[in-house]
């Protein structure tokens, strides 16, 4: 997507809501903390001013430029060290402040909770992270790219290699080359360049397609997903309702 597409609040936005709280938190703090600094001491003006660098650069990029963005921000990833270690300096501002070793503990526990959570209930799929301010990963599905690389194309193909029978014709809508390594090597895998009704189950990833097969005659036997946020619906055809007998 071409930045004079984008409004020019594309990166702001998406780095606050793609990062913990927490950490949000912590970077307005940190940049605030970094500005009085350099108002009250010039030695480090070095370090911030590359912070700045870092990130201001390719943001102008983005507003003035027309550089390309898409995939929220994969092409602006390197810039997050940098905003990171401003968190780490509102981080110090306020460890600084506290009096008591429990306290500090305690605030650095408050601050890690929420990435330490998300890890353990999104996994494998930690990079589909969204945080409350869009309601979560729920929130986000339907108006945020989520699964853009399809990893839940994994899980749906161990499921189809639990159930399926022998010889069974899986059709992917995406890359088939996603679900190779894991299927069943008796499973036979095709894509969407063939006809629905020569598949038994189709596999299809929300980012790359939303398309209901109800009407093809599918039904949904199984989705990968997290919270409200489908990653992956496997379909299954519906058996042919049998011809109804001809009267004597």
């Amino acid at each position: 997507m071409s930045s004079r597409i984008a409004p020019w609040y594309y990166f702001p936005k998406l780095a606050a809501i793609e990062l913990t709280e927490p950490a949000v938190l912590l970077l307005l703090i940190g940049a605030a903390a970094a500005f009085w600094r350099l108002r009250r001491d010039r030695a480090n003006w070095f370090l911030y001013s590359l912070l700045g660098l870092w990130v201001g650069v390719p943001f102008a990029g983005l507003v003035f430029f027309d550089m390309t963005a898409y995939g929220n921000i994969r092409h602006l990833l390197f810039t997050l060290p940098a905003l990171l270690i401003l968190a780490g300096v509102g981080l110090e501002a306020i460890v600084q402040r506290l009096r008591r070793r429990w306290a500090e503990w305690l605030f650095l526990a408050v601050v890690a909770l929420p990435g330490i959570w998300a890890l353990i209930w999104l996994h494998p799929y930690e990079y589909i992270y969204m945080n409350g301010l869009v309601g979560g990963v729920s929130g986000a599905y339907g108006w945020y790219e989520l699964d853009r690389q399809c990893i839940s194309l994994r899980e749906a193909i161990e499921e189809v290699n639990r159930i399926a029978a022998p010889g069974t014709t899986v059709m992917v809508l995406g890359q088939v080359s996603a679900v190779v390594p894991y299927a069943r090597p008796d499973l036979r895998l095709i894509d969407d360049r063939e006809p629905f009704r020569s598949a038994d189950y189709i596999l299809s990833c929300y980012w790359q397609s939303t398309i209901d097969l109800g009407p093809a005659g599918f039904e949904t036997i199984y989705k990968v997903g997290r919270g409200e946020a489908v990653l992956t619906d496997l379909w299954r055809r519906l058996p042919l309702a049998p011809a109804p007998s001809a009267e004597p």
